[in-house]
């Protein structure tokens, strides 16, 4: 048991918060790739869902939309930020999918 937890700790990260102090959540590379990920699929649904919007107020449509603020929006987009579910389902909706099964579905995440 010891060795396989010497594997998992060497084998994950922190992400630094904003204020450059270190967050109490590790995550496994393969967790950090998800997140970059999905991160970098948020504004591809932004240009379909409101094409004739500039990137920068496509992201100030979202967060009214969706009902979250900009910063969270940006750490999605960032892959900074390992969302709740219910920030998911806010997301979801306001892009227009039925739910957040479909919402990953297109991602294929």
């Amino acid at each position: 048991m010891a060795t396989l937890e010497k594997i998992n700790k060497s084998s994950k990260k922190t992400t630094p918060s904003k204020a450059g102090r270190k967050r109490a959540v590790v995550y496994s590379e393969e967790e950090i790739s998800l997140l970059r990920k999905f991160g970098r699929s948020i504004p591809k649904a932004l240009a379909e869902c409101v094409p004739e919007l500039s990137e920068s107020k496509r992201v100030d449509w979202l967060a009214v939309e969706a009902e979250i603020s900009k910063s969270q929006i940006y750490e999605i987009i960032g892959g900074k930020s390992n969302s709740k579910l219910t920030t998911l389902f806010h997301l979801a909706d306001a892009l227009g999918y039925k739910g957040i099964g479909e919402f990953l579905a297109a991602f294929k995440i």
